[in-house]
């Protein structure tokens, strides 16, 4: 007969709110629920919502791409920079919404997903806002500004300045894309460089409450002149504080004291002085990191889709392919393996500062993320008209994307210029110098020649950065451990 099995224990009954206890162990799993935050070491995660967004920006960005392999020109290139800074502030808009405001609660869930649609309609749209109709763009970037005014709301029973600052902001942009729509082409476009430049130097702002004044409930008033006194006051005591910072940083320099423990010290002094306004450095730099990883796709898609295109796939176009696929992971190294840490540690030891976040993120991605457009058009077109006589001239374009998009890239990221290992600096800018000019072979090679060079070319730059990887990794550490981290 089978032995007998002792009855089960039954289970004591858990309180609302008690965690679970692992079997056979003390340690207590807390109870999930939909508002678990992340331990704040991890800082704050990217929702799902935030991802699916992205996904109308992979429809921008391979609109955007598509037109330089239509017509790799000077002047194409121009207007797609110009419709791609549209969209780069467009999404950072949503980036620093979450970053500093979102749980990815149902109201945060509902803004994010009625973006979508102007912006679906948006990335669509610079197809024709390239050749000069841009009466639909300016619609949908008008809609989606409104957007994100709603998106601002604020639910609760206080005050925040700050957030009404954000919210206006985006009205006004919103309300001139709309009036935009009634001026001639040319004023518009030049509205619209106005529009850009003011929100980029006002939602990361070094001191977004600059003007707020202390939290009070609704419905309680001041008098104008209490008003007009506190705010002075704030402007007063933001320049003491500057001139302060700029004092200790000149002394700093004049110390000459060991970089690796003035560093830490000199990016603490750029935290902002109320922590409500630091931005989470986890999530920024993951938000970046995943817009360089879209573009990175995009060139893979182009040299896909420039495969596909030929009837008849021959040698030529599999080791183009090959190569493509080899260049965009050298591309992938050459920012995920040093320089992605560093820009998050940077902004981290910063204290989320918004300006640090603005030169390193917001304006310093624009180099690396618009050359990753430009290698994919150039790729793409490379691919697409290799052994075209009718394609000559756009090959001849297409040679330099990619050649001018691998040294802007190179540049950009800062981890190939500014590595502690291998070459010297000057050396590092005459490979950026002859990056530029390697376009000049296309009289010579054919074009899964030259991208056989250039990927070369960037395998060789990518290994001059594998030693900084490990390099950075213990300057990290010992910086960890002298913050006690």
């Amino acid at each position: 007969m089978p032995a007998a099995h002792p009855p089960a224990a039954s289970p004591e009954p858990v309180e609302p709110g008690d965690g679970l206890t692992v079997a056979g162990g003390d340690q207590e799993i807390p109870e999930a629920t939909a508002d678990t935050a992340v331990p704040e070491s991890h800082g704050k995660r990217v929702s799902f919502v935030e991802l699916y967004l992205d996904l109308i920006f992979v429809l921008a960005v391979g609109r955007l791409s598509q037109l330089l392999v239509e017509e790799p020109t000077g002047h194409r290139v121009l207007v797609t920079l110009g419709l791609f800074l549209l969209l780069w502030w467009t999404w950072i808009g949503f980036v620093v919404l979450f970053n500093r405001y979102g749980v990815d609660d149902r109201w945060q869930r509902f803004a994010f997903l009625a973006a979508t649609v102007p912006g679906g309609i948006a990335a669509v749209a610079v197809v024709p806002a390239a050749d000069g109709d841009t009466a639909v763009l300016a619609g949908a970037l008008a809609a989606i500004r409104f957007v994100l005014v709603i998106a601002h709301f604020d639910k609760g029973h206080v005050v925040d300045l700050a957030r009404q600052r954000a919210s206006a902001i985006y009205a006004v942009s919103g309300t001139m894309f709309a009036v935009s729509l009634l001026l001639p082409e040319r004023a518009r476009l030049i509205l619209w460089g106005v529009i850009i430049l003011s929100e980029s130097g006002a939602i990361l702002d070094d001191d977004l409450r600059r003007d707020e004044l202390p939290e009070f409930e609704r419905g309680q008033r001041r008098t104008r002149e209490e008003v007009r006194q506190l705010r002075a006051h704030a402007r007063d005591a933001r320049r003491r504080a500057r001139a302060h910072r700029k004092a200790e940083q000149r002394a700093q320099r004049g110390r000459g004291r060991d970089r690796e423990q003035a560093g830490p010290e000199m990016l603490a002094r750029f935290a902002p002085k109320d922590p409500k306004d630091g931005l989470d450095a986890h999530h920024f730099a993951e938000r970046f990191g995943l817009f360089l990883i879209i573009l990175l796709g995009e060139v893979v898609l182009e040299a896909g889709k420039g495969t596909l295109d030929h009837r008849e796939i021959l040698a030529q176009q599999w080791v183009s392919l090959g190569a493509a696929m080899v260049l965009a992971a050298s591309l992938w190294w050459l920012y995920f393996s040093v320089a992605a840490d560093i820009n998050r540690q940077v902004l981290d030891l910063a204290g989320g500062s918004p300006a640090i976040a603005r030169t390193i993120f917001a304006v310093g991605h624009m180099v690396p993320a618009f050359a990753l457009l430009l290698i994919s058009g150039g790729v793409g077109a490379l691919i697409e008209h290799e052994g075209s006589t009718a394609a000559a001239p756009h090959l001849s374009g297409a040679y330099v994307l990619v050649s001018a998009g691998l040294a802007l890239y190179l540049f950009g990221t800062r981890s190939f210029m500014f590595a502690n290992s291998g070459p010297s600096g000057a050396l590092r800018a005459a490979i950026l110098v002859a990056t530029v000019f390697l376009a000049r072979l296309r009289h010579e090679l054919a074009p899964n020649e030259y991208l056989l060079v250039v990927t070369v070319w960037a395998l060789g730059c990518a290994a001059l950065v594998i030693r900084d990887a490990s390099y950075f990794g213990r300057r990290a550490a010992r910086i960890a451990e002298s913050e006690g981290v």
